[in-house]
């Protein structure tokens, strides 16, 4: 795409709206719509069982606290990264 191009008229102009226009994907349907809702809302609540159970793991004595902390962010940050 050539951003830059001069337009130096309204018909030049409109020609470009109307090019970058039929260039667009087209609007998805409503099917489409509620059927990527409810992925997302299945995958929030899967992001939120795993994350819940996460902060309920508790450390053994034996494992220093920071480093299990450390863990606890990484298992937090592939449940978000994976979700994603």
């Amino acid at each position: 795409m050539q951003l830059d191009k001069r337009l130096d008229s309204t018909e030049q102009v409109v020609e470009e709206i109307i090019r970058i226009h039929k260039s667009l994907p087209a609007s998805p349907g409503i099917d489409e719509v509620e059927a990527a809702k409810g992925l997302i809302e299945n995958v929030e609540k899967e992001d939120h069982s795993c994350l819940e159970a996460i902060a309920k793991q508790r450390k053994s004595s034996e494992v220093p606290g920071e480093i299990f902390m450390v863990l606890q962010e990484m298992k937090k940050n592939l449940v978000q990264f994976r979700s994603k």
